[in-house]
């Protein structure tokens, strides 16, 4: 079993900012992306991304289940042509 943390290869920026009365959190990472049909699952406590490898997520299955109980909204978001950006939208 592997972290999520280990995708990760070089930058890991937080930010947040006020949108639309809203207040958003985001989170960028310059690692290899999300394929298409893992994004689907990436909310999942585990899944398995091919064969060989199992990945732990518990850090955004928590984070979503949090944001549900609160009405919060969580996009997952491609920042191409590689990173991926999670934001939380209070």
């Amino acid at each position: 079993m592997q972290s999520d943390m280990h995708h990760i290869e070089d930058e890991l920026t937080l930010g947040y900012f006020l949108e639309n009365s809203k207040i958003i959190f985001e989170i960028k990472d310059s690692g290899i992306g999300i394929s298409y049909n893992d994004k689907n699952r990436i909310f999942d406590r585990l899944y398995i991304v091919n064969n060989k490898s199992i990945v732990s997520v518990w850090g955004q299955s928590i984070v979503s289940e949090i944001c549900k109980k609160y009405s919060y909204s969580v996009i997952l978001k491609d920042n191409k042509p590689r990173r991926t950006i999670f934001r939380i939208e209070f």
